[in-house]
């Protein structure tokens, strides 16, 4: 996690330079860092997001309706 907490503290320090670290940009070896954590920690984070979704859905219900949302011609739909 070295990695994205060097990016983390590059991006937001008194003396900053460029910002490597927001929800648009993020650097590499800092995405990839991340990345391998939520793969190898899957379970546990899903288990975060249960406690506040309703005791009969899973947090895949919510993958698969962003997917589907994210599928659709939004600039038809709002025209």
């Amino acid at each position: 996690m070295n990695p994205a907490r060097d990016a983390f503290l590059r991006s937001y320090k008194a003396e900053k330079k460029g910002n490597c670290f927001t929800k648009v940009r993020i650097h590499i070896s800092a995405d990839h860092a991340l990345q391998g954590y939520f793969q190898k920690n899957i379970a546990r984070i899903e288990s975060w997001f249960n406690v506040i979704a309703p005791p009969y859905l899973k947090v895949s219900v919510l993958k698969d309706q962003i997917s589907k949302l994210a599928q659709k011609d939004w600039k038809r739909i709002h025209a």
